[in-house]
């Protein structure tokens, strides 16, 4: 009885790799690759890939004022203070160092269209109700001049 099953056994593995030969194997082996490559282009050409900003090869030929103007700001006694309250994202100016032109720039980094833009006019503090902003991580750029040096902040911030 047993000789019967291993001739049975033998016979349909024979059988199964006549019908499985190495040239099957790569026609099936390069039709699976060739799949799994259409599949991640398709994948990988559906997601959204912004740049940074429009306008970001202009703001690389500017990036040596934005440098110095980084400068100015540590150089700064004191400085614009960004913090959370409650839910307000708090811009504080000092009192004692006259701040002109304060301008608030929350960046969002995987969605432009989630960027924001605030002007402070004649107000020493910024109020931003965190229900205007998504979830997430923002870059701030806070620019501001103290007389007529020009001066920028930058921080992160995460909700």
């Amino acid at each position: 009885m047993e000789k019967k099953l291993n001739a049975l056994k033998s016979n349909l593995s024979d059988q199964y790799y006549n019908h499985m030969n190495w040239g099957r194997r790569i026609v099936i082996g390069m039709g699976l690759f060739m799949t799994f490559i259409t599949v991640l282009v398709v994948i990988l050409m559906s997601q959204n890939v912004d740049l940074e900003s429009e306008d970001y090869y202009q703001r690389e030929i500017n990036y040596e004022q934005e440098l110095n103007a980084m400068r100015n700001a540590d150089k700064q006694a004191k400085q614009i203070k960004i913090g959370l309250s409650g839910d307000y994202v708090v811009v504080q100016v000092p009192d004692s160092v006259e701040f002109t032109n304060v301008s608030v720039y929350l960046r969002r980094p995987n969605n432009s269209k989630d960027d924001q833009f605030f002007k402070l006019n004649n107000s020493k503090n910024l109020l931003i109700p965190m229900s205007k902003l998504h979830k997430g991580n923002y870059g701030i750029e806070i620019s501001y001049y103290v007389g007529d040096k020009p001066c920028l902040q930058k921080d992160n911030l995460t909700l």
